[in-house]
């Protein structure tokens, strides 16, 4: 039993690996790094978010997070504003022309 399961473990790991250089190549196409990806998918499904929160869905570290959203924001992708519920925390959101984009991106995805 033990055997099957690694080898199973085996092939899905390949098969991710796969997946991944897949849909690194249609990332990289774009411009976009995969980090960048991530933090656009996040907020296209959940909208806008505390960069806190963002954080924890992304597992990308805060000074790592400041360069990519501060990346973000320069090629117009998404906007930061300050939370006026919360008053030091931001929150982050995607630009609305970006949405669009994402929809055909997620398409050629879906199609490799």
């Amino acid at each position: 039993m033990v055997k099957i399961l690694q080898h199973i473990h085996i092939v899905f790991r390949r098969e991710e690996g796969v997946i991944t250089a897949n849909i690194s190549k249609t990332i990289k196409n774009t411009g976009l790094t995969l980090a960048q990806f991530g933090i656009l998918d996040v907020l296209y499904t959940k909208g806008q978010m505390k960069i806190c929160n963002l954080l924890n869905i992304v597992l990308a570290t805060s000074g790592n997070m400041t360069v990519i959203l501060k990346n973000m924001e320069s090629a117009n992708l998404i906007y930061r504003k300050k939370d006026e519920v919360d008053k030091p925390a931001f929150l982050v959101r995607l630009k609305e022309n970006r949405k669009n984009f994402l929809k055909k991106f997620f398409l050629i995805i879906e199609k490799n």
